[in-house]
C-alpha cells in the first residue's frame, strides 16, 4: 500500500513537470523530487531482491538438510501430506478423496511407463488431473519449458492404463498432415489414419504436445474438436461426436438419430463418418506464449473448453526430494547449492533479467552428471547447461555473477569472458 501512494505520487509530480515545464524555476525542484523518489524505489527494490536470495539460500540449505523419504512406488507417501498418497485398489486410482476408475486396455504397449519421482509438488498436480478426468473433459497443461509436463502427463495415464497417441505439433503443422499419415510399403505411399483420428475412433487419449508452435488454423480444428466432437478429414470423411452420427448412436448415447429405412444416400453418408468414441480424450501440452519460446497464446483462443491447470516448477521441499532420489550419491554441500543456483536463476527469469527459464529438468540433468561423473564437479556438469548463453554479454554477465555468488568463480571467469 505504501508503495502504491508512493508511486502515484511520482505520477503525479511527473505529470506536473511535463506540463509545467521550469515555470518559476520549479522544474529543477520537480526533477530533484523524482530523481529521489526513483531512487529510493530501486533501493528498496534491491533490499527486497537480496531479502529473496537470502531466505532462497537458507531454504535450500534446509531442504539439503532434510533426511530423503523413504516412500516409493505408486503408493509413495509424500512427506507432510500423509493423505495425498497414490492408491491403486480394485480396479480404481486414489489420490486424496479423489478417486477415479481404471481403464482396461486393448493394446497394452501403448499405455506408457514413464519413470516418476512422487514428490508432492507433482503428486497435487496429478490429483488435480484426476478430478479434471472425473469431469470428462479435455486436459491442458500450461508450463515452461522443463517443469515436467511430459512426465504428469505419462503418469496419468498409466495410473489410468489409458492407451495415448501422440502427437507433436510445430509451425509447418497443417491440418492435412493432422488428421493423415503417409505410409510408404512396397515402394508406394498410401495414407493412413493419423494419431489424433486414431484416438477419436478407438477411444484413446491423445497427447498433443507443443501445442503452443501450431499455426491458428489447427489450434482451431482441435478446439472445435474438443468442443463438438465434428471435423472434417482430408480424405473426404467426417470425424463426429457419437449422438449425432447417421450410422446409430455408440453405447451410452440416445436413441437413433434416423430412420431404420434409411436410403442410399444416407448409408454412403455413414460410411463417410468416423464416430468419435466417447473414450475419446485429449490432453495438451503447452508453453506460456511469447519469448523465449515464441509461441501462440493457446489458452487465449482455446482455454475455454479444456480444463486447464498450470504447472510450476516444484517447490523446494519437492526439488530437494527429487534430487535425492535421482542422485543419491550427491554432496550436501553440492545439493544445497544447486537448489539456490536455480532457485535465483528462476528468480532473475520471473523479473526479467534472464529470457530462459532455467527449470528442474536442467537441475536433474546436473545433478545426475554429478551423481554419474563426481570427479567433473559442479564446475564441469554446469558448464554443459550455461555454454549456449556464453556468447551473449549481457546474459553471461548476469550469470558470471549468480556463478560468483555461489563460489564458483572459476566457471564464472569463463562466462564473463566467453567461450
Amino acid at each position: 500500500e505504501r508503495q502504491g501512494r508512493e508511486t502515484k505520487e511520482l505520477e503525479g509530480l511527473a505529470i506536473q513537470r511535463r506540463m509545467m515545464g521550469n515555470f518559476g524555476g520549479m522544474g529543477e525542484v520537480i526533477d530533484a523530487k523524482l530523481e529521489a523518489g526513483v531512487r529510493k524505489m530501486r533501493e528498496e527494490r534491491r533490499a527486497a531482491t537480496d531479502e529473496r536470495v537470502r531466505r532462497v539460500c537458507q531454504q535450500a540449505a534446509a531442504m539439503a538438510d532434510m533426511p530423503a523419504g523413504d516412500g516409493d512406488g505408486e503408493a509413495a507417501s509424500v512427506r507432510g501430506v500423509p493423505s495425498m498418497d497414490i492408491q491403486l485398489s480394485d480396479g480404481r486410482v486414489s489420490i486424496g478423496e479423489v478417486s477415479v476408475a481404471r481403464r482396461s486396455p486393448i493394446e497394452k504397449s501403448l499405455v506408457p511407463s514413464p519413470s516418476f519421482v512422487p514428490i508432492a509438488g507433482h503428486v497435487a498436480l496429478l490429483r488435480e488431473m484426476l478430478l479434471e478426468w472425473e469431469g470428462g473433459g479435455h486436459l491442458l497443461l500450461l508450463g515452461d519449458q522443463g517443469v515436467g509436463k511430459n512426465k504428469l502427463a505419462d503418469k496419468l495415464l498409466q495410473l489410468l492404463r489409458a492407451e495415448r497417441e501422440y502427437v507433436q505439433l510445430h509451425r509447418d503443422t497443417t491440418v492435412a498432415s493432422l488428421t493423415l499419415a503417409p505410409c510408404l510399403e512396397g515402394g508406394i505411399v498410401s495414407w493412413r489414419d493419423s494419431p489424433l483420428v486414431r484416438a477419436a475412433r478407438l477411444g484413446r487419449v491423445l497427447v498433443v504436445d507443443e501445442a503452443d508452435k501450431a499455426p491458428l488454423e489447427v489450434v482451431c480444428v482441435l478446439k472445435a474438436l474438443a468442443e463438438d466432437g465434428d471435423l472434417t478429414l482430408g480424405d473426404g470423411r467426417r470425424l463426429v461426436c457419437s449422438r449425432f452420427a447417421r450410422s446409430g448412436p455408440a453405447v451410452g448415447c440416445g436413441g437413433p438419430t434416423s430412420d431404420t429405412s434409411s436410403d442410399g444416400g444416407q448409408a454412403r453418408a455413414a460410411e463417410d463418418e468416423v464416430v468419435v468414441s466417447p473414450a475419446f480424450r485429449m490432453l495438451v501440452l503447452a508453453n506460456p506464449p511469447g519469448f523465449p519460446f515464441q509461441g501462440n497464446d493457446f489458452f487465449r483462443e482455446c482455454g475455454d473448453v479444456f480444463g486447464a491447470l498450470a504447472v510450476p516448477n516444484p517447490d523446494a521441499q519437492s526439488q530437494a526430494e527429487l534430487l535425492r532420489r535421482v542422485a543419491p550419491a550427491l554432496p550436501r554441500h553440492d545439493l544445497a547449492t544447486l537448489l539456490s543456483l536455480f532457485a535465483r536463476l528462476r528468480l532473475l527469469h520471473a523479473q526479467g533479467q534472464l529470457a530462459y527459464p532455467y527449470s528442474v529438468r536442467e537441475l536433474v540433468l546436473v545433478a545426475r552428471h554429478l551423481d554419474a561423473f563426481p570427479d567433473d564437479g559442479l564446475h564441469g556438469a554446469l558448464a554443459d547447461v550455461f555454454d549456449a548463453d556464453a556468447e551473449d554479454k549481457p546474459t553471461a554477465a548476469i550469470l558470471g555473477s549468480v556463478l560468483a555468488e555461489h563460489g564458483l568463480h572459476a566457471l564464472a571467469l569463463e562466462m564473463r569472458r566467453g567461450r
